[in-house]
């Protein structure tokens, strides 16, 4: 699920179940969770050759969960009207802490941007992502231990900046369970 006009292009390679969506929920399966988009701001890079519509995703279930998975994006304003916009209150957001580099270009957040989106937001767990997982071989230019940097300086921005948001730290392959209230 992505813009039309990303999900037209997909199509158009063969990905025929690329589904295009406009600024209203829209029902996954029958299970009572929709999804919808949101902002995104990922222009540093426009590829010519594709449509660069670069969004977010609210996920919502009856239960009134509301997961934010932030995607690829630098700050924006309406990221404080994403509980508006989903008709709850943020249960978690999937937000990224970092990049494939040392260095970020614009439209990604660094770990003190990923916190202050997380206090815009207000969600009640934070999952950050995008961090300690790439490590390319052969890297001898690229600082030692650098993709594992962004998770201590994320917890630290976040602990100052949105302290009611709650760390979730997962290691490849594990799994988290929403604690019952």
């Amino acid at each position: 699920m992505t813009a039309a006009a990303n999900a037209e292009w997909l199509r158009s390679k063969g990905l025929l179940q690329a589904v295009g969506l406009r600024d209203e929920w829209y029902d996954v399966g029958a299970g009572g969770v929709s999804v919808r988009l949101v902002p995104a701001v990922h222009r540093a890079r426009p590829m010519p050759h594709r449509p660069n519509a670069a969004n977010g995703h609210l996920i919502r279930s009856t239960d009134h969960t509301v997961v934010w998975a932030v995607g690829d994006t630098e700050m924006f304003k309406a990221m404080g009207d994403l509980a508006r916009w989903a008709g709850h209150k943020l249960t978690a957001a999937l937000v990224p802490i970092g990049g494939w580099g040392p260095r970020l270009s614009q439209g990604h957040l660094d770990p003190e941007e990923a916190a202050a989106a997380c206090a815009l937001a207000d969600p009640d767990w934070v999952l950050p992502v995008h961090w300690g997982t790439l490590h390319l071989p052969g890297g001898r230019r690229i600082p030692r231990g650098w993709m594992d940097r962004a998770l201590p300086a994320f917890r630290d921005a976040l602990a100052r900046v949105a302290p009611r948001s709650r760390l979730i730290t997962l290691r490849p392959g594990e799994r988290w369970k929403q604690p019952s209230a």
